[in-house]
Formats: C-alpha cells, structure tokens, sequence
C-alpha cells in the first residue's frame, strides 16, 4: 500500500518495441530487447522495479531477458507491433488491443491491466476502448506540445491538462480509466524521460525532476532499444538517428543510471505503474472525457 501523499515515489515505465521504433528494415528488430539484463541489474541494485509496456511480438524476447524474475515486474500493454492505433480502422482497434493482451498474458501468465498506446498516438476513441475492455489504467498522455500533436482533436496548450495521474469518465456510457501521465516539469513541461536526459545531461535532469515534480508521483519512460548500442539500419530517418538520439546507446545508459541512483539516494520509493493506479491513498481528479476532446 502507498500510504501517504507525501511519499517521494518514482514510477520507471519501459516501452520495450521493435529498434527504432520499427522504421528500420533489413536487419534485426529486437536487439535492445535482448540486452536488457543490464538494465534489470540496475533496477536489482537501486531495490527497484519497472513498469514494461510490451509490444506482444516482443513479449518473448522479454520473457527471456527477464529470466525467472519477470514476476518482480508489471508487464503492461503497448500494443501487438508498435502500429499506432490511429492508423488502423475504428473496427479493428478494439481487436488487436484484445490480441496483444492474449499474446502477454499467455507469455507471461498475468493478464496485462495497463496500456500505452504505440508511438504515444492516441485519441477519444482508443482510450473509450480501453474502458469498454476493463484495463485499469493508461499510461500514454503526455502534456507537453510536441506530444500532444499525437492526440487526435486535444488541441495544443499543454497546461490546460492535468500532470497528476487522474480518471477520464464517458458520461454516454459510465465508462471510466485511470489515466497515469508521464511527467513533465512544471513551466517548461520538459518530459521525465532517458530521451531528454540525453540531450539536457544527468545534472539539469536532476534539478527539474527533484524540484519540480515533487511531492507529485514521478513517472518516467524510457525505451528498450535506446539504451544498448545497435547499429544504424537502413530506414531509419536522419532526424530519429542523429538528430532525435545523438547520445543513445551506452550513454544513455549511463546517464539513466546515474539519474536512478540519485532518486535511490535522495529518499525515492519505486513502485509500478498498477500500485499507483490502485494503491495511490489520493483522491483521483475526475475528468470528463468532454472536457479533454
């Protein structure tokens, strides 16, 4: 139980997914996934555990990085492939959210409670589904500028939208979700996540994510494939390689590593996605999903 709202608490969420992101092509997919071991020594050495958001066609690759461990971890939801939900026809989300939960769940014998949308790209319709199927929780929403173009209809001014994880109700159908919003500092809503640690460094991630999130939950993500060292493959856009990850890799790693052990020092307690969906003693903000689309 998280007993009181004053908790320091740290949600560490991993979209485990095809390497980058899918663009690539001609060589292998799940080679981050592979190299995950190292990623779950760290968690072993800082006494923390980790939300993974799992793509189902990587769910196998996880199982074995994991080893006999993976019931230490909550294995979450992201999708069948990485496709964004967006793009397929209304008709057919609601039937490859249902494949990818059967694929975890006979992977991993836990039937998966969380979900986070591929690529971030989300809307009314994808989060009403997710209700419609009983998932206790998403993890997608993002408010920060850039992110929020990936939401159909939401316009663009992040500070209109809550940072604390709170609940979407559908008054047409009495239909509720949690939502559990990726962290954002506060004026500048720069997102708690390994990607901008790689740009902005250790030190300044440090001082926003210390001050300005706290005494509020934060959740931060990283991805499989950004932290291990795999090579460029054709496909895979200039802006995505240089541009969007010029420190990926080993860096990154090392960056996330140090930034873990510093919540570890300075009092942060980890706990998984689900715990605060479910065990968080707060009362939820109730959001009309007519208030957000």
């Amino acid at each position: 139980m998280i007993k009181t709202q004053r908790e320091k608490l740290c949600v560490i969420t991993m979209d485990v997914e095809p390497d980058w992101t899918g663009y690539a092509r001609g060589c292998p997919q799940y080679e981050g996934v592979k190299a995950l071991r190292k990623f779950v020594s760290l968690l072993e050495s800082i006494q923390g555990t980790c939300t993974f958001f799992v793509c189902a066609s990587a769910a196998q690759h996880l199982l074995a990085a994991l080893d006999d461990k993976a019931s230490s971890y909550e294995i979450a939801s992201h999708g069948l492939n990485h496709t964004p939900l967006t793009r397929i026809p209304p008709n057919e989300v609601g039937l490859e959210i249902k494949a990818s939960g059967r694929i975890i769940e006979e992977t991993f014998k836990v039937k998966p409670v969380g979900f986070r949308c591929p690529m971030g790209m989300s809307s009314r319709f994808v989060i009403k589904t997710l209700a419609t199927l009983q998932y206790v929780y998403d993890s997608t929403f993002l408010p920060s500028i850039y992110h929020l173009s990936r939401f159909r209809n939401i316009g663009n001014d992040p500070h209109r939208f809550p940072t604390l994880p709170f609940k979407i109700r559908f008054q047409e159908s009495s239909l509720s979700i949690i939502e559990i919003p990726i962290s954002v500092s506060t004026r500048f809503r720069i997102p708690a996540g390994s990607y901008w640690m790689q740009l902005i460094g250790t030190r300044l991630s440090a001082l926003l994510y210390e001050s300005l999130f706290w005494p509020t939950p934060l959740v931060m993500y990283t991805h499989s494939w950004t932290i291990t060292d795999i090579p460029r493959c054709e496909g895979v856009p200039i802006l995505v390689d240089k541009v969007g990850y010029p420190n990926r890799g080993e860096k990154e790693f090392k960056l996330l590593s140090q930034f873990l052990k510093h919540l570890k020092r300075t009092g942060f307690k980890f706990v998984k996605a689900r715990e605060l969906a479910e065990q968080w003693n707060v009362p939820l903000n109730v959001v009309e999903a007519d208030e957000i689309w």
